[in-house]
Parts: structure tokens; sequence; C-alpha cells
């Protein structure tokens, strides 16, 4: 455990990866509905820190679609 006088240090990576997003649909042979969420090339910033970057992305109507990756790598900003 470190003092108030000793600062933590902390590991981190200099570019997160991006999330991985799934978007499997149940029905091959269904024709593919217009997707309620669509992102192009999305890039999101903090000041200069670049926190997301280029993501592209469709969520199709009434499907599970999980947005999954490691701590710090932009899911929730992505998701606002």
């Amino acid at each position: 455990m470190t003092s108030a006088a000793e600062p933590a240090i902390v590991a981190r990576r200099a570019t997160p990866p991006a999330p991985a997003v799934s978007t499997r649909r149940r029905n091959a042979s269904s024709p593919p509905a217009e997707p309620v969420i669509r992102t192009e090339q999305l890039s999101i910033f903090y000041g200069s820190h670049e926190a997301v970057r280029g993501v592209s992305v469709d969520v199709p109507p009434r499907q599970v679609t999980a947005i999954i990756g490691p701590s710090g790598c932009g899911k929730s900003t992505l998701l606002r």
C-alpha cells in the first residue's frame, strides 16, 4: 500500500484496443433490417486524448448485441 507521500504507479496502454462487437443475425435467409444504432468511423476525444478511434458498427433491431473488451477500452464511451 502506498502512503500519501508516495505516488502510485499505474501501468496503462498507450492506445486501448477497440471494443469487440458481435452482431449475428439468427435467420440468415431473412433480409437485413435497418439498424437501430449505426456509427461510421466514430472517434471520440477528451481534449487531445482519443478515447475511441474509428469505430463502425450496426446494431440490428430485436437482437442481443454485446460489446465486450477489457477495462478502459471505450465500451461505455461508445454507448454514451
